[in-house]
């Protein structure tokens, strides 16, 4: 009635209350229950919604009803892990020489260290049997070109001297009139000179110089010290000897086995003729080489040539060093050479000694001796003249080291 009451003729309050009306009327008309806290409200039918969309509920959590829209998980990346790093190569330490730092003290009280419970003893004396210290002997080799340094190869007393010496005339180097000083060895042959050149120049790594230059057996105790001071300060090393093949083939044929090399190989040995050796340093290899080959003072004819082999095997050496040491010397006017050999080869001035006398006459050598003994007091003075300008008495209880 209300409706069409002809009263209400205001059309828009006549919508508003046809609003409220159907809006009641859909409430009541359905019959249902509120929705339970958690639920979510699904929509009942009416005029405008004649097909209701049932929405599917979803348990409510702990914070509240979860939200209609389905949560989509981030998407997980692939995780890249670092690349792994290799480690930083590190330089190994430089080798440093292994030369103790000697300064020129008196060779009686010289005791280097070989090991913590073998110290080296070594008394120095003159000629004449009168005590000396290596002061002396340095103030000698002023008035020498060349110092003949005669060892027994396995000995740690002549070897320890032979450093100490080598450290000691450094200085002359440096002060006025000054020399160049040198180190020769008999411990290489000639044909590894340019290996060895190489080496104390920095050219080439300890390995390959060792690989090339066929080194002695006790060269790592006994000769690297030595090799590694000279590089340390630029001292020239002089490969001296003759080359060990050639040796054992004039042992083996007489000097008469070098004819059939060719020109090249014989360009590292001596030209023939070659010089004649003394009498004294014959013979004293004679009465060396008997005793070797174990015959009496007589001896049959293949003796005497095995033994005349031998005598000229050694020759061969010591020509081919003493022409090494007249080469340096004419490369380096007014050098000071430290040659290192055998005691035989330049005990009493001869072998080496003389036939650098042949190569370059006028030279002013000087000959120092390492013999071994228990002491002064059981060393035979008489013999001192014998044996060198200078004699080295070593009383060393050092472990002796093997050579080649």
């Amino acid at each position: 009635r209300a409706w069409d009451d002809p009263a209400m003729g205001n059309l828009p309050f006549r919508i508003l209350v046809g609003v409220c009306f159907c809006g009641l009327l859909s409430l009541t008309s359905t019959g249902e229950a509120a929705p339970r806290s958690g639920q979510t409200p699904q929509p009942s039918a009416s005029p405008w919604n004649p097909r209701p969309v049932r929405l599917r509920s979803t348990p409510a959590t702990k914070t509240g009803v979860r939200p209609l829209v389905r949560r989509v998980p981030p998407r997980r990346l692939p995780v890249r892990k670092s690349p792994v790093l290799p480690k930083p190569r590190v330089a190994a330490p430089r080798l440093l020489p292994l030369v103790p730092q000697l300064t020129p003290v008196p060779v009686l009280s010289f005791t280097p260290q070989v090991s913590a419970s073998a110290p080296v003893d070594v008394a120095l004396y003159t000629r004449e049997g009168r005590l000396a210290t290596l002061d002396d002997l340095v103030a000698a080799t002023r008035m020498a070109d060349v110092v003949f340094l005669g060892e027994y190869h396995d000995d740690p007393g002549a070897h320890a001297l032979e450093k100490s010496l080598l450290v000691a005339l450094m200085p002359l180097a440096n002060q006025p009139p000054v020399r160049p000083v040198a180190l020769s060895l008999e411990m290489f042959d000639v044909d590894v000179q340019l290996v060895l050149n190489e080496y104390t120049q920095g050219l080439v790594r300890e390995r390959d110089f060792l690989a090339a230059s066929r080194p002695w057996g006790n060269y790592a105790n006994d000769y690297r010290p030595l090799v590694e001071f000279a590089r340390a300060r630029r001292v020239p090393v002089v490969a001296t000897n003759a080359p060990h093949r050639y040796v054992m083939r004039v042992g083996r044929y007489g000097a008469a086995g070098l004819a059939p090399l060719t020109p090249e190989a014989k360009g590292w040995v001596p030209p023939s003729p070659w010089p004649e050796a003394s009498v004294e340093y014959a013979d004293r290899f004679g009465a060396f080489a008997r005793e070797a080959l174990g015959l009496g003072a007589s001896g049959g004819h293949g003796a005497s040539v095995s033994a005349r082999y031998m005598f000229e095997a050694q020759w061969l050496r010591d020509i081919t060093m003493a022409r090494s040491i007249a080469a340096h010397l004419e490369k380096a006017p007014g050098a000071l050479v430290l040659h290192v050999n055998g005691l035989f080869h330049s005990q009493s001035g001869q072998g080496t000694v003389e036939a650098l006398r042949h190569y370059r006459p006028g030279v002013r050598p000087l000959t120092v001796a390492v013999v071994r003994g228990e002491g002064s007091t059981d060393f035979v003075r008489a013999r001192m003249a014998d044996l060198g300008d200078f004699v080295a008495v070593s009383s060393s209880v050092a472990p002796r080291t093997e050579t080649r």
